[in-house]
């Protein structure tokens, strides 16, 4: 589980972007959200990564529990930052998962048939690489079969696509050989 924190504007961030004259400007009176594991006790400005801050300001717009002038902010900071993140939204919202192999391969999985859940999992996600829920079953059929560091990979990757659900860190813990910390 992830948490946002809100962090000072740095003053790297701040000289970087008057220097270069790129088009928009940094208000250092409003703090930068950040999304940080759930489990981080520290936070270090010098291991933020983009991807962090953007999701951090994604969920504070969705939320909408700060002032308007911030989330007009963040909105106007998140487009000038990934300037093409409105088309790739577009690309997600037109997929879905109402193929028949998704179900199919799911159910083999479930039923103690990884191996050929895997093979109609791959051609799912050659069709859809973009769901998340592809990757997740793809990781189930791959720690079943033993492959733990590619179902680990696989995992991660549906995370990154946005299935951040309790059902899937539980699988990648035991992906990872952790007893899991998640209940589903």
């Amino acid at each position: 589980m992830s948490r946002i924190i809100f962090l000072p504007v740095p003053e790297n961030f701040l000289e970087q972007f008057k220097s270069e004259g790129y088009g928009f400007t940094i208000n250092s009176k409003i703090p930068i959200p950040v999304e940080i594991p759930g489990d981080s006790e520290e936070v270090s400005l010098a291991d933020l990564s983009l991807e962090s801050i953007i999701y951090g300001m994604l969920h504070v717009i969705e939320g909408r529990d700060v002032k308007q002038e911030w989330l007009d902010y963040y909105s106007g900071l998140v487009l000038f930052l990934c300037p093409d993140i409105l088309t790739k939204l577009k690309e997600i919202k037109g997929v879905t998962i109402d193929d028949g192999s998704y179900e199919t391969a799911l159910n083999l999985v479930k039923n103690g048939e990884p191996q050929k859940g895997l093979t109609l999992i791959k051609s799912f996600i050659e069709n859809n690489p973009l769901v998340w829920n592809g990757w997740f079953v793809l990781g189930m059929a791959l720690r079943l079969l033993g492959r733990q560091a590619d179902s680990e990979a696989a995992l991660r990757k549906a995370i990154e696509l946005g299935g951040n659900s309790d059902e899937v860190r539980r699988e990648l813990e035991l992906a990872m050989g952790n007893e899991p910390r998640i209940k589903v």
